[in-house]
């Protein structure tokens, strides 16, 4: 089992698409998170303030940016993106060996195939927490720069929030990754796998949302579905209000966002191996 970890870390740790891909979603932090959305509010374009409610001002909204919100902020801002990378991640860690060849190499070796892709959910796992804790420290950065920038001074939340968003959002990146597995062994490769996720992720999740979100009746639909329970539990942490603008109500529950998640990340890992160890892998 320690070969096979060291084996997969040091693939992943010298694969230059997941250090690519590690720095698109912090980038895309950086910018639409922070950068672009402080120079809107700031210098709001022609006729950007006839859009917003009664009472509230584009600078209104600079309170986002501050530490007080970091972890709100992080998440309505890089979740989406964080799914589509993380689902990403998941593809190639499991679908490029199909693509090289090297299955047939390591499963005619030891240690089995059950022991060789244990490995790979550890070490997939670990370089989410490593993209989770990383992705936090950026924000801090952004909100004590923008805070520090316009001469605010606004509290930070408390470690045990910071620690119950960097979980929150670990089972998040973790579900998006299991499902990227998943799809690279039901598939045997990687390019359909990533299409189709995030197709599913990006197109099919929204329609539906749009389509039945809007009657409260049908919200039956959406609650199995792993976006819109996403979504719950990063909504569980607080939402920014300001004037009266009225955010959502969560779907469901943080607990039952968290079951269903977990549940998802189980029922992707085992049923991909069972399929890893009883098909041919050409």
């Amino acid at each position: 089992m320690i070969g096979s970890f060291r084996a997969e870390w040091l693939k992943m740790r010298k694969r230059p698409a997941v250090w690519v891909l590690f720095s698109v979603l912090l980038v895309a932090l950086v910018l639409l998170g922070y950068v672009l959305s402080w120079f809107i509010f700031t210098h709001p374009p022609q006729g950007f303030a006839q859009g917003l409610p009664a009472g509230a001002k584009p600078s209104d909204f600079k309170v986002v940016l501050y530490p007080q919100h970091v972890i709100q902020n992080a998440l309505s801002g890089g979740a989406q993106i964080g799914g589509a990378i993380c689902l990403i991640l998941g593809v190639l860690m499991a679908g490029s060996d199909f693509g090289w060849g090297t299955y047939k190499t390591v499963f005619t070796q030891r240690p089995g195939r059950l022991v060789t892709w244990l490995a790979k959910i550890v070490v997939l796992g670990l370089l989410m927490l490593i993209l989770t804790v990383v992705f936090f420290l950026v924000a801090a950065a952004c909100a004590a720069l923008f805070g520090a920038i316009d001469g605010v001074q606004s509290s930070w939340p408390s470690m045990t929030d910071f620690a119950k968003a960097v979980g929150a959002t670990w089972l998040i990146f973790a579900m998006w990754a299991s499902m990227g597995l998943f799809l690279a062994v039901i598939f045997k490769q990687s390019a359909l796998a990533v299409g189709l996720g995030l197709v599913y992720l990006l197109i099919i999740e929204s329609i539906i949302t749009a389509v039945v979100g809007s009657s409260k009746s049908l919200n039956f639909i959406m609650k199995p579905l792993p976006g819109p329970n996403a979504n719950a539990l990063i909504q569980s942490f607080g939402q920014v209000r300001i004037g009266r603008i009225s955010n959502p109500e969560p779907l469901v529950s943080a607990a039952q966002a968290s079951i269903v998640l977990a549940v998802y990340c189980v029922v992707f890992v085992a049923v991909a191996g069972f399929l890893l160890r009883r098909r041919d892998v050409i």
